[in-house]
């Protein structure tokens, strides 16, 4: 939905959905998210207005070990202020930035799409790795196959630059 945030006058509330989709995390990892239902509320405040946001998630991912299906459920809940930058804003300096103005984000347009948005908080909720159980095995990198499954006939191969290693059991 795309919202006019400079012209709410007065508390309002928005329900939407987001499509089932495909975020695409780098290095060929991805995650396949459930539809989403959210609700918006957006209040104004001086020079824009002010978005209050919750929604739940379901998603799949892939081990990081095996790559087996793994799902990832939660749910969130955000404040962001929405600012118009003004022509006359002084030119930024690199200066830290306080915990108040961190969710603060200045818009040069008038108009703001609520799902990218969403899709963001997205990025930061879904976890970087997830394993299918805390003790899986992983894939042989031999054969290819997945040791939870099957026992692999390759047994256990020794990276020839750690064989000094073992000379320091004997």
């Amino acid at each position: 939905m795309i919202l006019h945030y400079l012209k709410v006058e007065a508390p309002s509330f928005f329900s939407e959905s987001i499509e089932e989709q495909v975020l695409e995390l780098g290095y060929n990892y991805e995650a396949k998210v459930a539809p989403i239902n959210f609700e918006i509320k957006a209040t104004p405040i001086k020079k824009g207005c002010s978005l209050s946001c919750s929604f739940s998630y379901s998603a799949t991912l892939p081990c990081a070990r095996c790559l087996e299906d793994v799902k990832v459920k939660g749910e969130t809940f955000f404040i962001v202020e929405l600012k118009q930058k003004s022509s006359t804003d002084e030119v930024l300096k690199e200066v830290e930035v306080g915990e108040e103005e961190i969710d603060e984000i200045f818009l040069e347009e008038d108009i703001f799409e609520t799902k990218e948005l969403v899709t963001e908080q997205l990025f930061l909720l879904l976890p970087e790795k997830v394993l299918c159980k805390e003790d899986c095995k992983g894939i042989c990198p031999n054969c290819g196959v997945n040791r939870n499954l099957t026992d692999c006939k390759c047994g256990i191969s020794i990276d020839p630059r750690w064989s000094p290693l073992s000379k320091l059991r004997e």
